[in-house]
């Protein structure tokens, strides 16, 4: 053989990792803002909403107290069960469709629920069920108060009413502290602004295993003499010890495995045509069976030799694009 043959590392490879390294170091860091910035702030936001909401509320309590008496319930809601307290407000919810004439009447008595799970006012619920039954009520609420031509044509309505009172008091909130008047949703909670930074942890870690891949497989290469194989990064193999040439994966994955004995052990050195250049891997795989006894080759059959052409020359092959990777591991 007048010239090595080279397997530069293939920049097809080298891009996959960059990217992965790339798009995993930005979504760790998209976490690391969310929780840090956004998911906070909008915590602020909707926290603001939400007792603007209850202030805007308070001016209808005691029609809502009046339009309670049409409630299905023998005790005051401070003794009601969970099951009751389940019972009245999925009632009430389940009502959303009903005539718009109802809606007013609707409006009120979910006020008049919701209002009596404040903290401390309903002692029969755990905190968890409370909060849940609190909240679906608080969105039922601010559908009707946001958009309060769906549900009612009377302006004089207490729909009306407090959605003109919530407007108000949100646009001059807004206006004070610089923020958007969309409606900022239900409050993220401390485990949902926690789980950005478990997200953030979880992927760094990936991110940078790529990220250390890229950098040291940037410059590998593989070369083939006439005595055998070295790879830039230091293992190396002569023909002469090579005791089986495993084939099993070439066809399919462009995978062969060299198997040796070096200082008493068994060794394997992979060509791997995915990750360097394609030509010369093939090219070696060739020389590779040329230069051992074919009851080595195993797992498949050896290559057809070929007239060498300028086109598959791997000495005239100056393209790092179609390369793979070689690897060399102890067994």
């Amino acid at each position: 053989m007048a010239e090595a043959i080279r397997a530069n590392i293939a920049r097809g490879y080298l891009f996959r990792l960059a990217m992965v390294a790339f798009f995993g170091g930005g979504l760790g860091f998209w976490c690391v803002y969310d929780g840090l910035v956004t998911y906070p702030a909008q915590r602020d936001r909707a926290l603001a909403y939400r007792q603007i909401l209850d202030e805007a509320l308070k001016t209808e309590t005691e029609r809502a107290e009046r339009a309670a008496s049409d409630l299905v319930a023998p005790t005051p809601p401070l003794q009601w069960s969970t099951k009751q307290w389940a019972k009245q407000v999925h009632r009430e919810l389940a009502r959303q469709d009903d005539d718009k004439s109802e809606q007013s009447g609707i409006f009120l008595r979910l006020t008049f629920l919701y209002q009596h799970l404040e903290e401390g006012q309903a002692s029969k619920l755990s905190e968890e069920d409370r909060l849940n039954l609190r909240g679906s009520l608080r969105k039922q609420l601010v559908k009707m108060t946001n958009e309060p031509g769906e549900f009612t044509d009377d302006s004089a309505s207490p729909i009306y009413a407090v959605s003109a009172k919530l407007e108000a008091s949100w646009a001059e909130k807004t206006s004070d502290e610089g923020w958007s008047e969309d409606y900022p949703g239900e409050p993220k909670n401390e485990y949902a602004i926690d789980q950005q930074f478990y997200m953030a942890g979880g992927i760094f870690p990936f991110a940078l295993l790529f990220l250390f891949r890229f950098l040291r497989s940037r410059r590998r290469s593989v070369e083939a003499t006439d005595e055998g194989i070295v790879a830039s990064w230091g293992p190396s193999v002569a023909f002469s010890q090579i005791d089986e040439f495993d084939k099993k994966r070439w066809d399919k994955k462009g995978i062969a495995k060299i198997r040796y004995s070096a200082d008493g052990k068994r060794r394997t050195f992979v060509l791997d045509d995915c990750n360097f250049e394609h030509l010369p891997i093939r090219a070696m795989v060739r020389l590779v069976e040329s230069k051992i006894r074919p009851d080595q080759i195993v797992g498949g059959d050896p290559e057809r030799l070929e007239e060498t052409t300028a086109e598959d020359d791997p000495a005239a092959d100056g393209d790092a694009s179609d390369t793979i990777t070689t690897d060399t591991v102890a067994e």
